[in-house]
């Protein structure tokens, strides 16, 4: 079975000012994949953290990425950037 590998942004730290209070939920709101999947972090910093992770189906990680919504961003992975975009028209 092929493995796809794939990167993900996982925001620390909200830049809305709304948010600036719940920057420490929002921290642990993300940082939880980190712990539960078997991640390599690739860079984390203070705002963020950089993680690359394979799956045998890009669905599971385009499920992946709804759920984190505005905490995660899809930095490398296009087999998994079109399963996310078909996951996205399927909600319209």
């Amino acid at each position: 079975m092929q493995r796809i590998f794939f990167r993900i942004f996982l925001r620390k730290r909200s830049d809305d000012r709304i948010f600036r209070d719940a920057e420490h939920e929002s921290a642990k709101a993300a940082r939880w994949v980190v712990d539960y999947y078997p991640a390599d972090v690739i860079e984390d910093t203070d705002d963020a953290t950089t993680i690359r992770l394979s799956t045998s189906d890009p669905m599971v990680a385009a499920r992946l990425l709804l759920r984190l919504g505005g905490e995660a961003e899809l930095i490398d992975g296009s087999e998994v950037g079109e399963a996310l975009g078909e996951l996205r028209e399927r909600l319209r």
